[in-house]
């Protein structure tokens, strides 16, 4: 098993936990049975956002029951949107997709 274009490298994944009513479950439990190693960022529970992508080759946003257009509730929305915005231009998503949520897809 592994990932297509890693050849026996196995990709660091960052997980971004947006609450822990909403782990990553089986999805993440796939991810690592395929030899992907996670780093799980959660900032609802106030843990700081990486500045950029540059350790990881790819990045899951998981949902949660926040809503997407509350900034000021959820200050770190921004700086997420800019990190997720990153990670394409990085041209990262390609190697494992960004995890489409309802949440990552109304931020």
């Amino acid at each position: 098993m592994g990932f297509p274009g890693m050849g026996a490298r196995a990709p660091q994944i960052l997980v971004i936990q947006n609450s822990d009513q909403a782990p990553g479950g089986n999805f993440c439990r796939s991810l690592e049975r395929h030899g992907a190693r996670l780093s799980i960022c959660a900032p609802s529970m106030g843990e700081i956002l990486p500045p950029g992508p540059d350790n990881h080759q790819g990045l899951v946003v998981l949902g949660g029951p926040q809503y997407a257009g509350d900034d000021i509730g959820q200050p770190y929305f921004a700086p997420l949107m800019y990190l997720m915005r990153d990670f394409e231009a990085a041209g990262k998503p390609d190697i494992v997709p960004e995890k489409s949520t309802c949440l990552k897809e109304g931020l």
